[in-house]
């Protein structure tokens, strides 16, 4: 290893910052990202020095994942305590050459789902809206192929049959 990388996987250590092999954070990239996305994420864990291992572990600091449909979310979700975070942390952190904090990287709630209303009024589908969008999920006011989620008022119409039909998530407005 370069000097410069002892130095900086040094300076991580003294911070108390846990580092990953590159086996983990490989597998990791193998599942979770695709394409340059993988590329990208390999060469940004070289670069902090982190390590990746072959099977997901529960004994991580960190896990970093797209959004909440990246397989293996659930599992993220189960480890008590670990935080689960964007991409851009990573890329952060490995700009900064030290771990940079989690309050603004984690992945939210919502990210990645398309989120469309069915028989809502007005003020509750703005509202519902302006929470999809400040929680990283895209807002369709029609039913589209790309839509994850049908928000209803009630379990009936011809939209409510459709999502059903192409196997979406139909939930309550109740659910925001």
């Amino acid at each position: 290893m370069a000097g410069n990388q002892v130095d900086k996987t040094k300076d991580l250590h003294a911070k108390a910052c846990r580092v990953l092999g590159p086996e983990y954070i490989f597998q990791c990239a193998r599942e979770w990202f695709f394409g340059y996305e993988k590329k990208e994420l390999e060469e940004l864990v070289t670069s902090v020095d982190g390590t990746l291992q072959e099977q997901a572990l529960s004994d991580v600091d960190v896990v970093v994942a797209k959004d909440v449909l990246a397989p293996k979310y659930d599992w993220a979700c189960r480890i008590v305590g670990k935080p689960l975070l964007m991409s851009s942390w990573l890329r952060q952190c490995a700009r900064e050459h030290r771990q940079i904090s989690h309050d603004l990287q984690k992945v939210l709630p919502l990210a990645g789902l398309t989120i469309c209303p069915f028989g809502i009024v007005f003020d509750n589908s703005y509202r519902i809206q302006r929470v999809a969008l400040r929680n990283q999920a895209a807002y369709n006011g029609d039913l589209t192929k790309e839509c994850s989620h049908l928000i209803v008022l009630l379990l009936e119409g011809r939209k409510y049959q459709v999502a059903k039909d192409m196997g979406l998530m139909v939930v309550s407005q109740n659910w925001f």
